[in-house]
């Protein structure tokens, strides 16, 4: 067994010191392990290299672990789609998977085909929606609400935001709302805005710190009379406040 560096290369983020095993005897000789230096890597080391025989051995591709998720990730930047999605079939942990069809989602948008780009987010949706488990959402379908959101579809982003628990929902809506403001659609996020007011006017008890957040986000975005409004729904003069000052802080 000996240490070799490894350099950096284009998908492959283990890098820096590996273990190479390596078989003597009997035949072929060659290279039967490769171990990147994590805290468990001593022991996997030394369990190949007692046990050598079974081994086959490896090509000079496979002494490197390739980081999936980061090929996954490059190429749907890239707009290479269809080998994004080769390595996306590699990626196996949810979050990065779904981090994944909301940038091949966008790359299509970019490139003029938002048909392309609404057909991958509904599949990475009905993908999202088989976990029986509803706290996954805040790894899954948040990027299909999000790259929703980026391409336009703001119904459709609306619409499932009623999936995520209720604590969670007032965050979805603002994350709409701020993905509308960066594309300058302030006219559709006043819209989502309000629709996150009704959300928390109809809340028993209704809870102030979550309009004054709305309140907060609003002047962030420009949309002082709008901030004004909701700072006058508000019962608690604490979180009113909160609004209020936010106000006069902003920068004329």
């Amino acid at each position: 067994m000996f240490t070799a560096e490894i350099a950096p290369r284009q998908d492959y983020s283990y890098t820096g010191s590996y273990d190479l095993i390596a078989r003597v005897t009997p035949s072929p000789v060659c290279v039967v392990g490769s171990v990147s230096a994590s805290s468990t890597s001593a022991a996997e080391s030394i369990g190949i290299a007692t046990s050598p025989s079974g081994r086959r051995c490896l090509s000079l591709k496979e002494r490197e672990k390739k980081d999936w998720f980061a090929t996954a990730r490059r190429l749907a930047n890239e707009g290479q789609i269809n080998a994004a999605r080769f390595a996306l079939s590699r990626v196996h942990i949810p979050s990065q998977r779904f981090m994944v069809y909301r940038e091949m989602a966008n790359a299509q948008f970019k490139a003029g085909n938002s048909k392309a780009a609404r057909r991958t987010l509904m599949g990475a949706r009905a993908e999202a929606l088989r976990s029986p488990f509803p706290d996954d959402l805040r790894y899954t379908l948040i990027h299909v609400v999000e790259g929703m959101a980026e391409a336009g579809f703001y119904e459709n982003a609306k619409s499932d935001i009623k999936l995520f628990p209720e604590s969670d929902r007032l965050r979805m809506y603002l994350t709409v709302a701020y993905i509308q403001g960066e594309k300058r659609d302030l006219e559709a996020a006043t819209t989502t805005f309000q629709e996150a007011i009704q959300l928390e006017l109809k809340r028993n008890p209704r809870v102030d710190w979550n309009l004054s957040e709305i309140g907060v986000a609003q002047v962030r975005m420009g949309l002082i009379d709008e901030a004004r409004k909701t700072a006058s729904m508000i019962r608690d003069p604490s979180f009113r406040d909160t609004v209020e000052r936010s106000i006069r802080e902003r920068p004329q």
